[in-house]
């Protein structure tokens, strides 16, 4: 059996949680989100901005990541800046843009970066530009 995600759902109204997931899939409208809670968390993709996949639940705290276009190439696919409604901005690529979905997989430049992939919900997205 795979090792459970390491997830941190971004909520559009600001809140995180942080957690592991067996049964996260971008085709299911919610999953379950275990904290050390007896009962696990049920997160809806509609109420939230993004899912980061992580490596640790620590971070990068005060590192900056890299998103030049070297990185990109290692990482493959096209690079894009997407804004949130609250005006926030991630760099990454993407290898295929489904704006009319649920949302689309963001891959970091960075291959450093504590983010495996990033899920990002579209209806909390202002709009997607190449980088």
């Amino acid at each position: 059996m795979p090792e459970p995600l390491k997830i941190v759902a971004h909520y559009n109204d600001g809140r995180t949680l942080r957690g592991t997931t067996d049964n996260f899939w971008p085709t299911h409208a919610c999953f379950h989100l275990h904290n050390g809670h007896p009962q696990p968390d049920v997160v809806y993709l509609e109420q939230l901005k993004a899912v980061f996949i992580v490596r640790n639940f620590d971070g990068h705290r005060g590192c900056t990541e890299l998103r030049t276009q070297a990185n990109q190439n290692a990482v493959g696919g096209r690079p894009v800046r997407v804004r949130f409604n609250d005006g926030e901005v991630i760099y990454g690529a993407v290898m295929e843009l489904d704006r009319h979905g649920i949302g689309f997989f963001l891959f970091p430049m960075d291959p450093n970066s504590n983010n495996l992939r990033i899920f990002v919900v579209n209806r909390a997205v202002t709009e997607v530009n190449p980088a």
